[in-house]
């Protein structure tokens, strides 16, 4: 009696039986399920991609983008205020005149700074919120602008 043991694997990219030696090893699975030539023509298409940074680089240069930008500003007057605090905040960490803080209500270590006035003479007086509770604060509140 013989045993008829096959050599070959199906990938599930390409669709085509092949030897087993045109599989990487996985240690999970005994073999990877694409072949090769499909891992390879992936890397490729991925090495050509832009890292996320080039890609937001990129896209804020985009006419699209530009004129999407522009009509937000036109329709909304606070967008230029919240810029320019934000602006000032970042200015201040990077300069060392403030320092990043846990929340100050659960005490997370990554934190946002949060802005409750949008008045200038307000604008480095922010609260260090996690995301969640950021988020809670805006949906119950509404932050202070200047009239224009």
């Amino acid at each position: 009696m013989t045993l008829n043991i096959s050599l070959s694997a199906l990938c599930s990219c390409c669709h085509t039986h092949k030897s087993t030696s045109d599989f990487h090893q996985d240690s999970r699975r005994g073999l990877q399920r694409w072949c090769k030539d499909c891992k390879r023509i992936r890397g490729r298409k991925y090495d050509s991609k832009l890292s996320r940074k080039q890609y937001f680089r990129m896209r804020e240069t985009l006419p699209k983008r530009k004129q999407w930008i522009q009509n937000y500003k036109k329709t909304n007057p606070h967008a230029r205020l919240r810029y320019y605090a934000n602006a000032r905040v970042n200015n201040a960490l990077v300069s060392g005149k403030l320092a990043r803080q846990p929340c100050e209500q659960c005490g997370a270590a990554r934190a946002h700074a949060h802005h409750d006035n949008y008045e200038e003479h307000a604008w480095l007086n922010i609260r260090w919120l996690c995301p969640e509770h950021h988020k809670e604060w805006h949906s119950l509140n509404i932050p202070i602008f200047p009239l224009l």
